[in-house]
């Protein structure tokens, strides 16, 4: 319906219709490929949880160093704590390329978390 008044607002007004459906899409088109995975605020909320966990994760590894714990605590909070600033780095970058990289590697540093849990329990 709000095209066909479109359409013949440009017939009166004497613009081709086709060309300015044919630019409408290519607007349409370039929109698509242009939308970002997370939103800003997405993105401000995992960069400050992450600064947080790898604030956290510093200090236990500083713990289990200095008490003499096993190297799995320390390789564990290691390994977790490099995904996270990847995640980081990843989302501070922005392109379209870095968020699915971001994307990917927070669904690694979840599942990670969880078999480490696994492993702290056993």
């Amino acid at each position: 319906m709000f095209e066909f008044m479109r359409d013949l607002l440009y017939d009166i007004g004497g613009i081709d219709t086709t060309a300015a459906k044919l630019m409408r899409d290519e607007k349409r088109e370039e929109k698509k490929l242009s939308r970002h995975i997370f939103s800003k605020k997405a993105k401000a909320l995992i960069i400050t949880m992450g600064i947080l966990y790898l604030i956290i994760s510093i200090t236990m590894i500083a713990i289990a160093w200095n008490a003499g714990n096993g190297i799995t605590t320390i390789l564990i909070n290691g390994t977790l704590s490099l995904i996270d600033l990847a995640v980081c780095v990843c989302l501070i970058f922005g392109t379209k390329k870095t968020e699915v990289a971001a994307l990917i590697g927070g669904i690694a540093f979840i599942i990670f978390l969880y078999l480490s849990v696994l492993v702290n329990k056993a």
